[in-house]
């Protein structure tokens, strides 16, 4: 019985694994550029003059300008489509 628990132990460990690996090969650098990127720090992000909650690195104000034109009316189409609002000030950062 004891050997059975641990054949079966074994497999799933070893299904966990791969699963692992897949996500990882399927995801490629993304995923890493995307953790890096999470772990950075924001204080040198500069604060949009058309919207305040647009924070944006130095050198991306037109990407900043094109998002603020459209940013309430994304923000209350997903508080529409979620039946609430959103419980802290949305924040976009780019």
């Amino acid at each position: 019985m004891n050997m059975a628990l641990s054949l079966l132990r074994l497999k799933i460990y070893s299904l966990a694994l791969a699963a692992l690996i897949i996500f990882f090969l399927l995801n490629g650098c993304t995923f890493l550029r995307g953790s890096k990127a999470a772990l950075q720090s924001t204080d040198h992000f500069l604060v949009s003059l058309d919207d305040p909650r647009i924070l944006y690195e130095p050198g991306a104000e037109h990407h900043a300008e094109i998002i603020a034109s459209f940013l309430p009316e994304a923000i209350q189409k997903v508080e529409e489509k979620q039946y609430r609002s959103f419980s802290s000030p949305v924040q976009v950062y780019i």
